[in-house]
């Protein structure tokens, strides 16, 4: 609480006798106050540092000698290297900052089943396979040999047929025979032909295999399972992966002997020759640039500029709350621009710096 001086009726400028009480408060100079030494230094200084102030806020304030641009920042696109399957994690070979080669290894999974399915439908495969070449080979070797076997043991019975057929019928033409004995080696004769045929008939089909149309159905299935086997083989391949193109390491999200669920993200590399300078524009500032054309970025502490091209203008304004699209709050919008540097200033620069833009 404040303190206030009341002044006795016989108190002067010369001989003040102030004594405390709680009336109403008298200002310093109605009370003599300034006339004090101490007070006296005190005006003093008020009066000649408040001008000395006002210079110094109004230099402040004072446009400075920098040459005018866009704030903005550096900004690239992250590869997030994933597996499609589930694993422990056995290998992370890379480490965070680490720049890389294209087909580096960049983790390594263990996942039973997977391994699993691929030695299942291999040796699917190969009995499809086994199956169709068998069918297009037709019998056994000893089949084959019994098959042979008996066509020439019918061989030799048609022989003798053949033998007793033509003795018969000379034998017919002097009436040595009766007729019967005629008609019975011509019945055996045509028997034994028969039996020849039919013979000659089993051998080749032996030797064919099976019909076309099942060795057709043989040979698809084994190439569906050849498929299926593709297939596998290519999930056991996404256990291990590697770089594929040169980069940088920004990130490693898990560590060996860690379950990795299927999909996430266990490397995060960043390209070396991908960079681009991200800043904001007003719309009508937005609607003046050309895919293309040349700006000049500009980066914290060195005096040296370096050329980006625009690639990319935002076709959705940003803004700030609250959001009136009106005439007066158009002005807020702005839209975002994206400028790429050069492979060789992307190499050695970083994201995330900050910059100025400057468009010409």
């Amino acid at each position: 609480m404040p303190r206030f001086i009341e002044m006795s009726p016989q108190a002067s400028i010369t001989n003040p006798t102030p004594k405390l009480g709680w009336h109403y408060p008298l200002l310093p100079s109605e009370c003599g106050l300034f006339e004090f030494p101490a007070l006296m230094k005190i005006r003093s200084l008020i009066c000649t540092g408040l001008p000395m102030l006002m210079a110094c806020f109004v230099t402040a304030c004072s446009p400075s000698d920098e040459p005018a641009g866009l704030p903005g920042y550096l900004e690239t696109d992250l590869i997030e290297m994933a597996s499609p399957e589930a694993g422990y994690l056995r290998a992370l070979p890379v480490n965070r900052g680490q720049t890389i080669e294209t087909g580096t290894l960049l983790f390594r999974l263990e996942s039973a089943p997977v391994e699993k399915d691929l030695a299942a439908a291999r040796e699917r495969r190969l009995a499809a396979e086994s199956r169709a070449k068998d069918a297009t080979q037709g019998e056994r070797e000893e089949v084959l040999t019994r098959l042979q076997a008996n066509v020439a043991s019918i061989q030799a019975s048609f022989n003798l047929a053949k033998k007793e057929y033509t003795r018969v019928v000379s034998l017919a033409r002097s009436k040595a025979v009766a007729q019967e004995k005629l008609d019975i080696a011509v019945a055996d004769l045509a028997k034994a032909t028969e039996q020849m045929r039919a013979a000659e008939a089993d051998l080749a089909l032996a030797g064919k295999g099976q019909r076309p149309l099942q060795i057709e159905a043989l040979e698809a299935e084994a190439s569906a399972l050849q498929s299926v086997e593709d297939s596998a083989s290519w999930r056991e391949a996404q256990l291990q992966l590697r770089a594929p193109e040169s980069s940088v390491v920004e990130d490693t999200l898990y560590e060996p002997g860690e379950w990795v669920p299927a999909g996430h993200p266990i490397v995060v590399l960043r390209r070396l020759t991908d960079l681009r300078a991200r800043f904001f524009v007003s719309p009508a500032d937005a609607a003046t640039l050309t895919m293309g054309e040349a700006v000049q970025v500009r980066l914290p502490g060195d005096e040296g500029k370096v050329e980006a091209r625009i690639v990319r203008v935002a076709n959705q304004a940003e803004y700030t709350p609250p959001v009136i699209y009106s005439r007066e709050q158009s002005e807020r919008l702005v839209l975002m621009v994206e400028a790429e540097l050069s492979k060789e200033d992307a190499t050695r620069l970083h994201p995330g710096l900050p910059v100025t833009v400057e468009i010409p």
